[in-house]
């Protein structure tokens, strides 16, 4: 088993306050979505979506993470660099939240999104900078996709960047990316409590490109140091991909295009089914919780392609599982 590499203090201290940091600046986020008018209205393919809630947690999380940075610049790593390219995803993220980008200039935003990490994080030929932007934009996508529901996302996000912070802690050079990981978890726990059902404010397309970019930069960045744990951390997001795979079936299946909006989310068929949203959030999360124990402990017993193989067939096993199980559960009909 290899060891974990333990921060002083000050380190994990300075973690914690993200926490108390997060939840002022979304309750100040609250207040002037309110007065600016900045609110997701009612969504007809979410039926637990009825009234009018405030936009913007993404900026709050976002900024809780710059501070976080600020304050760790003299011995974080790259701090500075780590605060452009934040800014530059949650300015994408913003201008969908604002504009409604259609499907294509979403996606161009998001390229153009992902340069400056590109730029300042890799060094690679021509070939792999195409399969890193092919992974950071299958992460944004995904992790977009699965944030449909109160508290949904920011649940399972706080579970995998928890994980990846304890996955990554043990590999020489990724101490700074491993506190990244945790001070992003506890943002995200302060976010929570205003998050969760009944919510009073939405992560909105910037919380959630800004979650599945930094996945993706800690899948990268890390996979440049160490191609196996980088696997492990690719594995830690099978819910998110879970749920892009099945929708593009689910929809190409309908003759949708996959990336139309429809009530065929997982999370979405057991609400239609009779399942709360509180006891969706309790469920899907504690099966996030359970397999990502299972990812971090394999991944720290025996860092090799041998046991990343096992836990890929485990995590196909449940996926495969999980498809049929939910494509057993009818859709809400699409509203008129």
């Amino acid at each position: 088993m290899r060891p974990i590499l333990v921060p002083n203090i000050i380190a994990i201290l300075q973690v914690i306050l993200v926490l108390p940091l997060s939840y002022l600046l979304t309750r100040l986020t609250i207040i002037l979505a309110k007065k600016v008018n900045f609110f997701s209205h009612p969504n007809p393919i979410v039926e637990s979506h009825k009234k009018p809630i405030a936009f913007g947690g993404g900026v709050a999380i976002g900024l809780s993470l710059i501070i976080f940075l600020l304050i760790n610049a003299v011995i974080f790593k790259y701090s500075e660099l780590f605060i452009i390219i934040l800014l530059s995803v949650m300015a994408a993220g913003l201008m969908d939240d604002i504009y409604k980008l259609s499907p294509v200039k979403k996606l161009l935003l998001q390229a153009v999104a992902s340069l400056p990490f590109l730029i300042f994080f890799t060094n690679a030929s021509a070939f792999m900078l195409f399969i890193y932007l092919l992974i950071i934009l299958t992460a944004q996508n995904s992790w977009n996709l699965i944030d449909i529901m109160d508290g949904l996302l920011t649940g399972i996000a706080t579970v995998i960047f928890l994980s990846a912070g304890v996955i990554i802690s043990g590999i020489a050079g990724l101490l700074h990316l491993s506190e990244l990981s945790f001070a992003i978890a506890f943002s995200l726990l302060g976010f929570w409590f205003l998050n969760k059902s009944p919510a009073k404010i939405f992560l909105g397309e910037t919380g959630s490109l800004l979650l599945g970019s930094f996945y993706a930069y800690l899948v990268i960045m890390t996979s440049q140091i160490n191609m196996v744990t980088a696997g492990f951390l690719l594995l830690l997001g099978s819910i998110p991909f879970f749920e892009l795979i099945f929708l593009i079936i689910e929809r190409t299946s309908k003759g949708i295009p996959f990336y139309q909006g429809s009530p065929d989310h997982f999370a979405l068929r057991m609400l239609h089914n009779g399942f709360t949203v509180p006891a969706i959030n309790k469920k899907v999360i504690i099966i996030c919780a359970f397999y990502s124990s299972i990812t971090v402990l394999l991944s720290l017993i025996s860092n090799h392609y041998f046991t990343l193989g096992i836990c890929l067939l485990f995590d196909l096993i449940f996926g495969v599982i999980g498809f049929y199980y939910f494509n057993s559960l009818p859709a809400r009909e699409m509203p008129k």
